[in-house]
């Protein structure tokens, strides 16, 4: 038996393929965060701690073995619930609800990690020390993270953007905000932007490279998201003639892909999932 817990407002492709499949298949049933935080019940012990207790409904399959498809996001719109309780409690005993649901999973594609209910979410910088560490010949790009007023240092540095750490998407350059706090800054890497879409075992390339660089990066997709401790995801590389470089990897798919090419890569995924 499968699982797939997923948030209704989540925009990500994997999701949205997976929930398409559930549609048909007998073996797999469909997990809304959203209505696991509707139908909760909220407690207040001596203490004064408040608990989330997620209802049975959403309980019952992991305690039944099945296997987890791990797509947990919780959204501002997700904690727009109608309880007495503060926004910030709410927040944070929502998302120890479904650590403690998603950690009771026997097996599954994702499990908790820093930051993020499905694997690690890290900034970029971090992203790419972690990346450093696999006996890969791939690249990292070069920064620089000024603390508090100070300048970056961007001597040498071609093509710089200035922008968030946590920002996996921008990727084009810009200009130095005239005010900023904790500047980072970085070079954008050479080349071509290539994203490798991880379904489990399958990875799509949304360029055609030559086979060496292709091969190279199938192997590293999946490594990357294994390092970020899930089996699903997007890696966004830049490739120039034979240089590959990391440049980010995101839980959230956003890569467009062709609906029944997506489902059908899917479907035998899950059913490969399901077997082991």
């Amino acid at each position: 038996m499968l699982s797939l817990l997923y948030s209704q407002f989540s925009p990500d492709a994997i999701t949205q393929s997976a929930l398409r499949v559930s549609e048909h298949a007998r073996n797999m049933q469909a997990l809304c965060v959203e209505e696991g935080i509707r139908h909760g019940k909220w407690q207040m012990d001596a203490a004064g701690r408040f608990t989330l207790s997620l209802p049975e409904a959403m309980q019952g399959p992991f305690r039944n073995g099945s296997y987890l498809l791990n797509r947990a996001f919780i959204y501002d719109e997700s904690l727009q619930v109608s309880t007495e309780f503060p926004l910030k409690v709410v927040q944070l005993e929502t998302e120890c609800a479904f650590r403690r649901l998603i950690d009771s999973a026997e097996q599954a594609s994702a499990r908790t990690g820093l930051y993020a209910l499905c694997g690690d979410y890290l900034p970029l910088y971090l992203q790419w020390k972690r990346v450093q560490t696999l006996d890969l010949p791939i690249a990292t790009p070069r920064y620089d993270y000024a603390f508090g007023n100070l300048p970056p240092v961007t001597a040498g540095f071609a093509n710089t953007i200035y922008k968030s750490p946590f920002d996996l998407r921008s990727w084009k350059p810009n200009e130095r905000p005239e005010r900023d706090w904790h500047t980072f800054v970085v070079e954008r890497p050479a080349g071509i932007p290539v994203v490798a879409t991880v379904i489990n075992n399958t990875v799509l390339l949304n360029k055609t490279l030559d086979q060496d660089s292709e091969q190279l990066l199938h192997t590293a997709s999946r490594l990357i998201s294994q390092l970020f401790g899930t089996a699903f995801g997007e890696v966004l590389f830049f490739a120039d003639d034979d240089k590959l470089t990391f440049a980010a990897f995101s839980h959230v798919t956003s890569q467009s892909i062709d609906a029944s090419i997506m489902d059908e890569i899917m479907q035998q995924e899950l059913v490969s999932l399901e077997e082991i």
